[in-house]
């Protein structure tokens, strides 16, 4: 435990010139000197044995992403009015009764919607990277959506 904490000590002293955070869009290489140590301090004389890393390039965080897919709705989706139908159904081998008007369903819809949607990446930043999937993506994110099929009229907003 000690040796930790001479290390963390000892890294707290690195050198001003250290970058921590490198802004996007940026290249950079990283440069490691390994070198024997003694009680913890460098041996002297010991040039030690440098590794670059190979060039990195920092990439912008997106922000924002653009979706397309289904919505459900909540508007009626079944509509009535006056119509012809006859007064008891037909059976087989029996002719249909007297026809009469009536109130009858004229349209029946699917309560689902494509939308156009923009949402934001308010729990961390995304990368365009090589990463695998972390957990913090599947976290509902803040959304705002319009309607294909009435863009004028229905407007989604949710997560």
């Amino acid at each position: 435990m000690l040796e930790v904490e001479r290390a963390r000590s000892l890294l707290a002293r690195a050198p001003s010139g250290w970058v921590r955070h490198v802004a996007p869009g940026r290249e950079l290489v990283l440069t490691v000197v390994r070198t024997r140590l003694r009680h913890g301090t460098a041996v002297a004389g010991d040039l030690g044995e440098a590794f670059e890393s190979p060039t990195i390039e920092t990439l912008p965080p997106i922000l924002f992403d653009i979706g397309v897919g289904p919505g459900l709705t909540l508007r009626q989706t079944e509509a009535y009015g006056l119509g012809v139908a006859p007064l008891r159904q037909e059976r087989a081998g029996e002719p249909a009764g007297p026809v009469t008007t009536r109130v009858i369903r004229t349209e029946e819809a699917i309560n689902v919607d494509g939308v156009v949607s923009l949402s934001a990446y308010i729990w961390g930043r995304r990368y365009l990277d090589d990463t695998i999937l972390h957990a913090r993506q599947l976290l509902p994110r803040s959304m705002l959506g319009l309607s294909i099929r009435d863009p004028f009229s229905s407007i989604y907003v949710g997560g």
